[in-house]
Formats: C-alpha cells, sequence, structure tokens
C-alpha cells in the first residue's frame, strides 16, 4: 500500500493516468474514508463490486482507466445507513436517494459540491451534481424467476417516476400510459410501491442476494445475483493509500459479471466503459457548468472536453 497519493500523472498497464483523474480519485476515496468510518460506527457491512473490487484485487487500488467506487449493502444495512448520523462527512457532501428535487435515483450517491460529476440523464436536474461513490442496495432472493418479474415491474416504475419528475415527453400509447398512471399517483407513491416490490423476497431465505438497481440487461443475464455468505463476509484489502472491503467470495462475485477478471482488456479497450456517461472536473464545483453549452457538447460526442 503506498504511503500517499502522488498526484503526478503517470502511465499504468500501458494506460495514461492523468493528474485530474488522481484528483478524483482522492475525493472518492476521501467520500469512501467518510464511509468507513461511518459504517464502523453503525456496525455496518459494505462490500464493493465490480470495476472496484476488480481493482482492489488485480492493481492493489483502482482500474486505471476507472473513475467511480461501487459499492453494495443489504437493504437492512442500506436503511440503517439512510437514517444514521452523517457527521463523519463533510458539509459539502450530500446523500441523494428516491424522490427528492434532483430527480429520481434508484441508486445511492455520495457527493461531494466542490467537484463536478454530471452524468448524462441528469444534465438539467438540480441538486448537488459533484463527483460521486455509488452505494447499491441489495435485497434477498429465494425465486430468481420472481425476482426477474419483479425488477421488469420496477423498471416500468422507475420510468414512469422519471417521466414525471424530468417532464420526459413520450408519445403514442406510452404517452398515454404514463399520463394515467402519473395522474393517480404522486412520485413519492410511486417509490413507496418500487421499494415494496423491491422488498417481497426479504422474508424468505437469505442464501441469494440481488439489487433492483442496476440497468436491466445486467439483471436478465443474473451478473448481479450472489450468494449472501460471499458478500456480507468482508476482508480487507490495500486500495491506493487506503483499505477497502472486498466479499470474502470475490472470485465468485466479480466472475458472475467479468469472466477471466484478472486478464487485462486490450489497450484499444482501456478507458472506454463510462466515456460521454460522466462528465468530470475534480477542480470547479459542478455550479460552474450550470446552463452550460460544453456539457451539451460533451455528451454529444465532443472527446475534446474530457479532462481525465
Amino acid at each position: 500500500m503506498k504511503d500517499k497519493f502522488d498526484l503526478d500523472a503517470e502511465t499504468i498497464c500501458d494506460y495514461h493516468v492523468s493528474s485530474n483523474r488522481k484528483k478524483l480519485w482522492a475525493c472518492e476515496i476521501e467520500l469512501l474514508d467518510a464511509l468507513e468510518r461511518t459504517c464502523k460506527k453503525n456496525n455496518i457491512t459494505y462490500f464493493v463490486l465490480w470495476g472496484s473490487a476488480i481493482g482492489a484485487v488485480r492493481h492493489g487500488g483502482f482500474i486505471p482507466w476507472d473513475d467511480d467506487i461501487d459499492i453494495g449493502m443489504v437493504r437492512e444495512d442500506f436503511e440503517v445507513l439512510r437514517k444514521c448520523d452523517k457527521s463523519e462527512f463533510a458539509d459539502c457532501v450530500d446523500f441523494q436517494y428516491g424522490v427528492s428535487d434532483h430527480g429520481v435515483d434508484m441508486i445511492m450517491r455520495i457527493r461531494d459540491a466542490r467537484t463536478t460529476g454530471i452524468v448524462f440523464d441528469e444534465v438539467n436536474s438540480k441538486g448537488n451534481k459533484g463527483a460521486f461513490i455509488e452505494i447499491y442496495p441489495f435485497d434477498y432472493v429465494k425465486n430468481n424467476k420472481r425476482r426477474l418479474r419483479q425488477a421488469k415491474l420496477n423498471l416500468h416504475i422507475y420510468n414512469c417516476i422519471n417521466t414525471k419528475v424530468k417532464h420526459i415527453q413520450r408519445k403514442g400509447l406510452k404517452k398515454a400510459v404514463f399520463g394515467i398512471i402519473n395522474a393517480l399517483f404522486t412520485p413519492e407513491k410511486l417509490w413507496s410501491l418500487f421499494e415494496r416490490i423491491s422488498k417481497l423476497q426479504n422474508n424468505g431465505s437469505h442464501e441469494f442476494i440481488d439489487s433492483p438497481a442496476v440497468p436491466s440487461p445486467y439483471t436478465l443475464k443474473g451478473q448481479h445475483l450472489f450468494r449472501t455468505e460471499d458478500c456480507v463476509n468482508t476482508i480487507s484489502m490495500p486500495f491506493e493509500y487506503t483499505t477497502i472491503r472486498v466479499p470474502e467470495g470475490y472470485d465468485r462475485v466479480i466472475s458472475a459479471g467479468f469472466k477471466n477478471y484478472m486478464t487485462l482488456p486490450p489497450v484499444e479497450e482501456r478507458g472506454t466503459h463510462h466515456k460521454s456517461i460522466v462528465f468530470y472536473d475534480p477542480n470547479r464545483p459542478y455550479t460552474e457548468y450550470e446552463d452550460s453549452d460544453l456539457i451539451i457538447r460533451y455528451f454529444s460526442g465532443d472527446d475534446s472536453l474530457e479532462l481525465l
């Protein structure tokens, strides 16, 4: 483990890691460390997932071309975090989850307002759009076919909420259906239904867990259907200049979505995962980009505006 974080640009695994990318990493690790202190204080278990878990296992830190930290929690721990004291976090940090002025968030994002991390679908949203770490709530699964039905229904509910809170224009039959649903139910009522559906199997077997808060293709492929025992028991691994909690059964967890994860992807595929999905600037607050055509140009594919 490194004694400190060197912010100078360097080449790692044949990939140019800029100073700005390292500044973003430092911001996210600061959020992670505050989360770690909060979890210890409140006896909460978390586990890192996907690229963050691969980074810990394969690189001892971030994958050189990665730009975020993905975290999972079983539902009971997630609910404790939502309600517990957040004094370990700086005043500039906000928690976003569910329906709010920001819109509707299926995952919890913990964001630093001193920075910029604008996601492509929140350009016109209100609230904090700083750099973030993401926390995915996981519910228990007994019957996976039932779980797939839950996920499909929740996706429809999410789209209904999104249509109303983001004023999305629908056409044809979708416009009529969404219009009727949103006339009958407030976004808050629909979100309450979303959460109830997510928890339908929580009183059954606890052998497996799954998250309602990821895109539907991953749900259909079972890429985040994990054995509970693999995740709720964690081990500490070096991660840059700190440590991070990795699922004890990390090999099975990572392999559910990434076969041969210890093998580096081809050089030409490194750095393409989040391209044009999130606009990051670790040096300036998101408020300086409000109403800026630069953001529109970036999400339209102008690669010259990339700061990482």
